[in-house]
């Protein structure tokens, strides 16, 4: 591997970070400015944007797609390199090789004392670089075509089939429309809170999707399904140059047996092959068994996403008192 040196490092302007991002063949929604801004709006500023452009000396550019987290009382700042711990790292369009990546590693890895990164699946160079594992973690992709049918015909036959017991029930998809679309996605999301109970991870609040809705953006599209006119489910997908991320879901308990998730899939996932798309991204499962066992009928290949980074011992020691109390 030849030996390559970062010439220049500041902070990078909004218009550097959206081309690179933009012109980025491997570049999920994640490694947006959008992506950074909906955090710094809903948390109320609790989430900066902090992108970093970098240029080597043989002319290449980069920039480091980060955002800060401040920490509570008596903790540094987590630099993080995309909110809720989904996918970050660089983003360019210049061609870059493992010596570059490997110094962009070094720098990501330097910019505080607590880092959070998870490492971008679709850029094969991410799985060069050499950095401390947090969490060993995958995410399950199916693999678009523009032939729609044969991606269909990878779903296992039971997934296939409940697509036609959705419709059989009269359920219609397309996409949110306006504000009280979205709230009653919102109001279907808490009863799928209800119904998770202790196993949940992680639950939103109203500002965070009423700030999507109102960015009223193409790269953020918010599928339903109804049933005599009203929201019953829906999920959220986010659109990159070629990925698209299905990041959020939820249905009302009382109609699951109608199947509406498979119908939203079924719709976004053609959708997405009729645009070109080519990774449609169910995202990382949490943990949970029975959510990962759901999306394998879809057709899914795995790919490793584990979460690298660094921390201080107080907050190490911390996170395992919570976890401790957790359980």
């Amino acid at each position: 591997m030849s030996a390559v040196r970062i010439a220049s490092l500041r902070t990078a302007t909004p218009a550097e970070w959206d081309a690179a991002w933009e012109g980025c063949e491997t570049a999920t929604f994640f490694h947006s400015s959008e992506w950074a801004g909906v955090w710094h709006s809903w948390t109320a500023g609790k989430y900066v944007p902090a992108p970093r452009r970098v240029e080597f000396e043989d002319g290449t550019r980069a920039v480091i797609a980060a955002s800060v987290r401040k920490g509570r009382v008596g903790f540094a700042s987590l630099s993080e390199l995309s909110p809720a711990s989904t996918f970050g790292g660089w983003v360019s369009t210049d061609a870059l090789g493992p010596a570059h990546a490997a110094e962009l590693a070094r720098a990501i890895l330097a910019l505080s004392p607590r880092v959070r990164w998870r490492l971008n699946p679709y850029d094969s160079l991410s799985a060069s670089i050499t950095a401390p594992v947090l969490l060993d973690d995958t995410t399950q992709v199916v693999e678009l075509s523009s032939d729609f049918d044969a991606v269909f015909h990878q779903w296992d036959q039971g997934q296939r089939q409940k697509v036609a017991q959705a419709r059989r029930a009269g359920l219609e998809v397309r996409l949110a429309a306006d504000a009280a679309d979205w709230k009653a996605y919102f109001d279907a999301y808490q009863d799928s809170l209800r119904r998770w109970g202790a196993r949940t991870t992680s639950a939103y609040p109203w500002r965070l999707f009423e700030t999507l809705c109102a960015l009223a953006s193409p790269r953020i599209r918010l599928w339903v399904a109804a049933l005599d006119g009203r929201v019953i489910a829906g999920v959220l997908c986010l659109y990159a140059r070629r990925h698209v991320a299905y990041w959020h879901g939820a249905a009302v308990e009382e109609h699951m047996k109608k199947r509406p998730m498979n119908l939203l899939l079924h719709a976004a996932m053609e959708d997405a092959c009729a645009r070109g798309f080519r990774w449609f991204d169910f995202n990382p499962s949490g943990g949970h068994e029975s959510v990962r066992a759901f999306k394998e009928g879809f057709g899914v290949v795995t790919k490793s996403a584990p979460v690298v980074g660094r921390d201080t011992a107080l907050a190490r020691i911390v996170s395992r008192l919570l976890k401790g109390r957790a359980r």
